[in-house]
């Protein structure tokens, strides 16, 4: 198996079926998917469990019985993996149709680099996102980690420690302890193959905005 797509999902009953659509017609075929659904209360997991049943790739699943957040539900999906290296998919977003082949086709003629990131292309909505570092300040999605977009060899992810347990940012916190430990086995991607949809008002970009401007609004009274 070359690629794992691991997939955290939460009250994504509304945007996965694109997700899971987009994955269907990848042009590159050596993949299975490793999807953790963080406790939902709406219909994700029968949706995961329907497409499982028809998906021509291997399709693992899991539940969690409590919500454990972003980064303990990724790790746990990482620790599922059985890829030489794994791409991240979260439940509101979409693959270009040639999106793993064009990572695939990257790896095989610059060995060096074992951690991709970027590429996205901002659909429906605000290009700003709320700092992980800074609570208050927005800044331009170009100047994040971009982490949904994550490619990283599995060896390596695991060899680093992999995804911490927080419940926003944990893209950010590997992308940092990568750069000051690896930084010439990074690449960026400029390429918008990756379809960062802007709809989800359940997703963790919109709660952050929720809150920055709930702190916003109480530092005025």
């Amino acid at each position: 198996m070359f690629f794992s797509v691991i997939m955290p999902v939460f009250n994504a009953e509304k945007t996965l079926r694109r997700s899971l659509d987009a994955l269907s017609r990848q042009t590159f075929r050596d993949f299975e998917l490793i999807a953790v659904d963080d406790a939902s209360t709406d219909q994700s997991y029968s949706i995961l469990c329907d497409y499982q049943k028809e998906a021509r790739h291997p399709c693992i699943l899991e539940k969690n019985t409590v919500n454990l957040g972003v980064g303990a539900t990724l790790q746990k999906a990482a620790n599922l993996a059985s890829g030489d290296w794994m791409a991240r998919l979260d439940s509101d977003d979409a693959y270009a149709h040639d999106y793993l082949e064009s990572r695939y086709m990257f790896i095989l003629v610059n060995k060096g680099i074992y951690m991709m990131h970027g590429g996205k292309k901002v659909i429906g909505g605000s290009a700003y996102l709320v700092d992980a570092s800074n609570p208050i300040k927005l800044i331009h999605y170009t100047e994040t980690s971009q982490g949904p977009t994550l490619v990283i060899r599995r060896d390596f992810f695991h060899s680093i420690g992999g995804f911490s347990d927080k419940r926003y940012g944990e893209d950010f916190e590997l992308l940092e302890r990568v750069q000051r430990s690896h930084p010439h086995r990074i690449h960026k991607f400029n390429d918008g193959r990756y379809h960062y949809h802007r709809d989800n008002e359940n997703s963790l970009t919109h709660l952050a905005l929720r809150e920055r401007n709930a702190r916003i609004k109480a530092s005025e009274r």
